[in-house]
């Protein structure tokens, strides 16, 4: 036996090795002791299947303040969308939805409500309109799948689904001087924009200096319009 493990001395060590291993994994077993439970790795669930989803809600924006055009001055290339609802024209500047709050505007003041949908990532507009008694509270709920996602009554769905409960409403991608000049008493929804003024801008100037001034502030329209 000594002739085989001196002529095996690497065999010997693996033997040894092997047995020390054993040993080692041996220590402390207990017959009673329960195997360890798995490890729970948190994985995220996307609200309709991309695994980019960027699930979030915001708050409703829900009969904003809407500004007669008369009394601004807005640049004549600015893109609007544009509605006609109740007789009244109405139109939203694009670039004040690109704000992440005011990606979806609700309109209630209106006989039949509706709400105007934007989603900067894709440039995306859709205008949707509810029952005579609805009252929409339509809000942004994140990005998923190349859409914006919104929540209507409870659920999630893409901006660009045929299954949101709610009718599509024309509307008008057009500039503001060409849709101003077909609609000049249009309502206007400027958001957080700051906006130059019309005919109070031109009082002001020719305005006597200790006389009267006029406050520059565009003129807000009529809520119950």
């Amino acid at each position: 036996m000594n002739d085989v493990f001196d002529s095996c001395p690497g065999q010997l060590l693996r033997i040894t090795g092997l047995s020390l291993s054993l040993l080692f994994v041996c220590v402390g077993c207990d017959e009673t002791e329960q195997p360890l439970p798995p490890i729970d790795v948190p994985t995220m669930t996307p609200m309709i299947g991309g695994p980019a989803s960027t699930p979030f809600i915001v708050p409703p924006q829900v009969d904003l303040k809407m500004l007669q055009a008369s009394t601004l001055q807005i640049d004549s290339a600015a893109a609007v969308i544009g509605v006609i609802a109740d007789g009244t024209a109405r139109c939203y500047l694009l670039q004040a939805m690109k704000d992440m709050q005011s990606h979806v505007v609700n309109e209630n003041r209106t006989e039949r409500p509706f709400c105007v949908t934007y989603c900067d990532r894709t440039d995306t507009v859709r205008v949707l309109a509810g029952g005579d008694d609805d009252m929409l509270e339509v809000q942004t709920a994140g990005f998923d799948s190349g859409q914006m996602l919104i929540l209507h009554s409870g659920t999630i769905f893409g901006q660009k689904s045929e299954e949101i409960p709610l009718e599509d409403l024309s509307y008008e991608r057009s500039s503001w001087g060409e849709w101003i000049a077909a609609h000049p008493e249009s309502l206007v929804y400027v958001g957080n924009l700051a906006v130059g003024s019309g005919p109070q801008k031109e009082q002001e100037e020719n305005a006597p200096e200790n006389g009267g001034s006029s406050s520059g502030q565009p003129e807000e329209s009529d809520p119950d319009i």
